[in-house]
């Protein structure tokens, strides 16, 4: 595996899988993060960014669409029932997590929206 040090955090990359595991240092040695990378088409309608997980420590969601995206902790995001307002372009880093429910989006083109999960082993 490489490895290599960025701020506070030992970062290595799976030869075989390809996989990003995160260590903050500092923790305990069985606190490994595991980075799941997924890219949905929105068509006006709410969709799942990330099913519910008491594992997840963190998301990255990016707006590759040329439209608002609306994410929300919970079912049914909307334009009027959101959390998140992304704009277009932009990005959203949620890290250090602590919400482990459902987390939905909805943005109004069929365009992509990319999402990064950090999942704790």
């Amino acid at each position: 595996m490489a490895r290599t040090w960025i701020q506070s955090a030992n970062v290595e990359i799976d030869d075989q899988t390809g996989a990003l595991l995160v260590q903050p240092v500092g923790s305990p040695a069985n606190v490994v993060v595991n980075a799941v990378a997924t890219h949905l088409q929105f068509n006006a309608s709410t969709q799942t960014i990330s099913a519910a997980n008491n594992n997840r420590r963190g998301l990255v969601i990016h707006n590759g669409a040329s439209v608002d995206l609306f994410v929300k902790f919970g079912s049914d995001a909307s334009s009027g029932d959101y959390t998140y307002k992304v704009l277009p372009g932009m990005h959203v880093e949620l890290l250090a997590l602590a919400y482990g429910g459902i987390i939905t989006g909805w943005c109004a083109s069929g365009d992509w929206v990319y999402v990064t999960e950090l999942i704790s082993a």
